[in-house]
């Protein structure tokens, strides 16, 4: 009855946004169905996706792992703060950290804490990356998920190269310690839409004396006979060369069917639903994969 409830709910609000009247409402709605309940803000047509479960593998990845994050939660790409709300819903006790720079995003985030009076959630107006810059962020909406501030990592660049935002990038090492959180990272949550190579770069001073565990997106390279394919490749090769060197193991995160894979590369692909991964530190392995209840380890 409360599956069908909230769907209700979400339909109703996503009727209200495709004939232009969400943007005329200004409400909260209280989302159920993990072990806390929350208030989504609904603010000139932001926010009821959130209503949803969204990404149910990484609800349960994080079920899984939350004991094992010993540390802060970093969250790189808050995006309108679907991993904050996850951190939240699932009693993460750690403390949650959110890089975000699209200002956009950030505000909306910034009403979801305050709606729910979130003790030890930080949000931070600015996107990690190798060093300190301006740059631009290229989308099709000020709040779309899949802005990215590469201008040629999307094929579709009548929609996706159109400047959204100019917007302030930090190198993450430095952020960390202007922050002073005094805690060391526990879990490195990584959703940038391409710039995962550019974050991990400028954070090696944190990964090397912490070990997080990491959740990185890497999207799919299609083929490399194309011009950004071969772009795409590029960069996933020197990603998983630094997490090499910094003698990480990589997992792939089967989305459909809650498991994990070992794997050594990523491969030239089309599967969208095959494109999270998980990242540990070799020493931590036996740790991580002990603690597995609803993830199942495949060969």
């Amino acid at each position: 009855m409360v599956d069908k409830f909230k769907l209700c709910r979400y339909t109703f609000c996503r009727v209200l946004h495709k004939v232009g009247l969400l943007k005329y409402f200004n409400f909260n709605l209280t989302r159920h169905g993990e072990q806390k309940k929350i208030l989504i803000p609904i603010q000139s047509e932001l926010g009821y996706f959130n209503l949803t479960s969204g990404e149910v593998w990484l609800k349960w990845i994080l079920q899984d792992l939350k004991k094992n994050i010993d540390g802060v939660f970093v969250d790189i790409g808050v995006n309108l703060g679907q991993s904050l709300i996850l951190h939240y819903a699932l009693d993460i006790k750690n403390t949650y950290l959110g890089f975000e720079p699209n200002p956009t995003c950030y505000a909306y985030s910034r009403k979801l804490i305050k709606a729910n009076k979130l003790q030890h959630y930080h949000l931070v107006p600015t996107g990690l990356s190798g060093n300190h810059s301006i740059v631009k962020l290229f989308g099709n909406l000020e709040h779309a998920s899949g802005g990215s501030i590469l201008e040629n990592f999307r094929n579709n660049k009548e929609k996706f190269n159109k400047v959204v935002q100019y917007v302030s990038v930090m190198k993450g090492d430095d952020a960390l310690k202007e922050i002073d959180l005094k805690e060391k990272i526990g879990l490195l949550k990584i959703d940038v839409e391409g710039a995962e190579l550019d974050v991990l770069s400028g954070l090696t001073e944190t990964i090397q004396k912490d070990k997080p565990l990491m959740i990185v997106e890497a999207l799919p390279i299609y083929s490399t006979e194309t011009e950004n394919g071969r772009f795409r490749k590029q960069r996933v090769d020197s990603l998983l060369k630094l997490l090499k060197e910094l003698n990480y193991c990589m997992y792939l995160i089967v989305e459909k069917s809650f498991q994990l894979k070992r794997i050594n590369t990523i491969e030239v692909h089309s599967n969208m639903s095959e494109t999270n991964y998980l990242f540990v530190h070799e020493d931590r392995i036996h740790e991580v994969e002990d603690s597995l209840e609803t993830y199942k380890l495949i060969s």
